[in-house]
């Protein structure tokens, strides 16, 4: 079993608000409008500060802060391209405009590509390589992009701008976790969180990088004080629950997982977890139905067919269990393990043909796996097929030339031959390879009975039994000789 692990990283962008400065040459009518816009906006109606702007727009068609307004206010209100439209005239405008470049970055980043973007914000950079802003949201189209190596560059330059900023070192403990460095996210985020104590998301992420970072306690610690800012953070329990599997601490994980399912019935991380906490706390039962809800999101998860068929095997539904062993036989045809475990459940249901196709056909895959050749010997034997029987066991023997059961099965096969003095001497062999081989010292009885030596036959079986009290076959056959 094992349990996944997902970050919900929280980027965030800023926005960039031009000062409310009217130029020179603006008659004093337009000034007033201009201020009585912004003055709009600041009490809460950027609806009528909007149309204030578009108004005013009319009257001052060559003013780039005008038009930086009415496309910040149309960010506000997620109108991307009409944003994008009205910043871009603004840069045309006046080409040094750092703010109108970040926020004509913003805009496309929404309504263009990401790449679009982040050209609009190293305009900014250009003009004021200073502005912490213009870094921040550059990294943010990084990681839109995927370039995670150029995001952190630039979230670590805004953060050396603006230190105090924990939006900043959060989204540069994302883009660290993004490259797979979690002790240097974790150390993001703990910078984040430490600026902003109340905030659960940093919180939540600073557990998750301290989790894939070993630090599984700590993990724990701020990931319960990340449920305790929200109680009803979905991410962040999950990413709890996930963390107490790993301390195996299943129990507790399971009141967590069972709240995210109540929210999430159909998430599969959810479903899988819950699986596993239920497993591993006895609940099979309740551990099937989670783990089917896990399989119905994602039908070819590997993962999830193998517990669903180990589970279903524990509690004696052989026949489901089957049906999951072969459908991972289609997803991983060259697996012996799943074979053999196939071929087991066959063997179980009586089905010994099938069990022992699988059980041969796992020998191919894997030719070196003792434990399928001794399957195969001993059904071999069973079925009188001495031939095939010492083919397994002797090619157990040139990979492992002390396998006491191969020397065991060896003996059992010329034994069946009707060469007791030679089945003596591969029992002998096996016992000196396993000194506790119970079976293999009552086999060496039986062959030295036949052989006529009732002493040292007395001997192997009292032998066997001392190993093993409860040694049936001993125990009858050293009981026969007394008499």
């Amino acid at each position: 079993m094992s349990w996944l692990l997902r970050l919900v990283p929280a980027l965030m962008l800023a926005i960039v608000l031009a000062a409310p400065v009217a130029a020179r040459d603006q008659q004093a009518d337009n000034v007033r409008r201009f201020n009585d816009a912004v003055a709009l906006y600041r009490a809460g109606q950027a609806d009528k500060a909007l149309a204030a702007f578009e108004e005013l727009k009319a009257a001052t068609p060559a003013d780039p802060v005008v038009h930086n307004w009415i496309g910040f206010l149309c960010l506000r209100a997620e109108r991307y391209p009409e944003a994008m439209k009205a910043l871009e005239e603004a840069v045309r405008l006046k080409p040094t405009y750092a703010e109108a470049w970040i926020n004509l970055g913003h805009a496309r980043l929404n309504a263009a590509t990401p790449s679009e973007a982040a050209q609009a914000f190293r305009k900014a950079i250009a003009i004021e390589p200073g502005n912490a802003a213009a870094h921040f949201n550059l990294g943010v189209a990084m990681t839109r992009s995927g370039n995670h190596a150029e995001s952190v560059r630039s979230f670590r330059e805004a953060a050396r701008l603006k230190p105090d900023d924990a939006g900043t070192w959060n989204n540069l403990g994302c883009a660290l976790q993004a490259l797979r460095q979690p002790a240097d996210a974790a150390a993001a985020f703990r910078k984040a969180v430490d600026l902003q104590p109340s905030d659960a998301v940093f919180a939540m992420n600073l557990g998750v990088a301290l989790n894939e970072a070993g630090r599984m306690a700590d993990a724990r610690s701020i990931l319960e004080r990340a449920v305790r800012l929200d109680s009803t953070s979905l991410p962040a329990r999950i990413a709890l629950a996930e963390c107490l599997i790993r301390l195996r601490a299943f129990d507790k994980a399971i009141p967590h997982l069972e709240y995210a399912k109540r929210l999430q019935p159909a998430d599969f991380a959810v479903n899988y977890n819950l699986g596993v906490a239920y497993w591993r706390t006895g609940a099979r039962e309740r551990a099937i139905p989670a783990y089917e809800a896990a399989l119905a999101q994602q039908p070819d998860n590997v993962e999830t067919l193998h517990a669903l068929a180990q589970l279903q095997a524990a509690v004696g539904r052989v026949d489901q269990a089957v049906e999951y062993y072969e459908r991972l036989v289609k997803l991983l045809p060259n697996d012996a393990g799943i074979r053999i475990n196939l071929g087991n459940l066959y063997a179980r249901q009586g089905n010994m043909d099938a069990a022992v196709s699988h059980w041969e056909d796992a020998a191919v895959r894997a030719p070196d796996r003792a434990d399928v050749r001794l399957r195969l010997g001993a059904h071999y034997l069973t079925t009188g097929n001495t031939d095939a029987a010492e083919r397994h066991y002797r090619r157990i023997l040139t990979k492992s030339p002390a396998h006491a059961a191969a020397m065991n099965g060896l003996g059992l096969v010329v034994d069946t031959r009707g060469k007791p003095q030679e089945a003596a001497t591969w029992f002998r062999k096996a016992t000196a390879a396993d000194p506790k081989f119970a079976d293999a010292f009552n086999n060496l009885g039986v062959a030295l009975e036949k052989l006529g030596d009732l002493p040292e036959a007395r001997k192997a079986y009292a032998r066997a039994l001392a190993i093993n009290p409860r040694h049936a076959d001993a125990a009858g056959n050293l009981a026969r000789l007394k008499k």
